[in-house]
C-alpha cells in the first residue's frame, strides 16, 4: 500500500492551525496458500497434515485509483510552552481485481487421476478490503527552551476487517472421464480476526549546545492480530521501541 498526495494547513488564530489533505492510494495484494481439499468421504476427507492433500492457490490483486482525505488541528498557544494536536483518517475501502491460480501438479488427485487439469485460472476475480480509521493524537511541553517532551497515541480500528473475501470466482477443473468436469465458483473467505489496536510513545529532545541536538524515544504497539490466527503470512507481535 502506498500513497502520495497535497495537503494544506491555514493558521486561523495565533494559537489554532487547521489542516487537510487528500491522497491518492494503490494497494497491491499477493496470497499464496495452501488448501487441504477434500474430494468426498474416504478421499483425502480430514488429512490436513497430509501433504498430497494439498492444493495450491494464488491471488494477485490490485486497486490503483482509490482516494481519500484526512484533518487536523494544532493548538499552541504564542508562548509555545506546549503544544496539542489532533489528526483524522477515514477508512479505506479498495476493491482490487485480479487473478487466482490452482495447481494441482503433485497432488494426491492429480496423480490418482480424479483431476486431470494441471491448473486451473481465473482471471476476474474481485478482493475487497478496507483499511481502518486511523485517530493520532499529542502533546509535547517544553519545561525549558532547550528541552522538548512529547506524548503521542495512536488508535487503528482493525476489527473492521474480519476477512479477506475473494469474490467473482469461476475456476473450471476438469476431472476424470467418469466425474467429467466442475467449477468453484463460491466465494473464498480468509479469516484475519484483526482487533482493534493502538501504540503510545514517549520521546524528549535536548539541544546541548548550537550544533548537536539529543533525541531519545520509547514506545508501546499493540498487537491487532489473536494469537490464534498467527500465521507465516499474517504475523504481527505487541512491539516494545527505544
Amino acid at each position: 500500500h502506498t500513497f502520495a498526495g497535497p495537503s494544506i494547513a491555514y493558521k486561523a488564530l495565533p494559537w489554532l492551525s487547521i489542516g487537510a489533505g487528500t491522497s491518492w492510494n494503490y494497494l497491491s495484494i499477493a496470497q499464496t496458500k495452501q488448501i487441504a481439499l477434500k474430494m468426498s468421504p474416504g478421499v483425502c476427507d480430514g488429512e490436513t497434515e497430509n501433504p498430497s492433500c494439498d492444493v495450491q492457490f494464488e491471488a494477485k490483486a490490485q486497486d490503483t485509483s482509490t482516494f481519500t482525505w484526512n484533518a487536523s488541528v494544532l493548538i499552541e498557544p504564542e508562548s509555545q510552552k506546549w503544544a496539542f494536536a489532533f489528526m483524522m483518517q477515514p477508512k479505506i475501502d479498495f476493491s482490487a481485481k485480479g487473478s487466482l491460480n490452482a495447481n494441482f501438479v503433485g497432488t494426491f488427485f492429480h496423480d490418482t487421476g480424479l483431476i486431470i487439469s494441471d491448473s486451473s485460472n481465473d482471471d476476474d476475480i474481485s478482493i475487497d478490503m478496507t483499511l481502518p480509521t486511523i485517530y493520532r493524537a499529542g502533546f509535547l511541553v517544553r519545561p525549558k527552551e532547550n528541552l522538548e517532551i512529547e506524548l503521542s497515541g495512536v488508535y487503528e480500528g482493525w476489527s473492521i476487517l474480519p476477512s479477506l473475501t475473494l469474490s467473482d470466482v469461476n475456476m473450471q477443473i476438469e476431472m476424470n472421464d467418469f466425474l467429467g468436469s466442475t467449477e468453484i465458483n463460491d466465494d473464498i473467505i480468509i479469516p484475519t480476526n484483526f482487533s482493534n489496536t493502538y501504540s503510545v510513545r514517549l520521546g524528549w529532545e535536548l539541544d546541548i549546545s548550537e550544533k548537536w541536538t539529543v533525541r531519545n524515544g520509547y514506545l508501546y504497539e499493540k498487537t491487532g492480530i489473536a494469537e490464534d490466527y498467527l500465521s507465516v503470512g499474517v504475523f504481527d507481535r505487541n512491539k516494545f521501541g527505544y
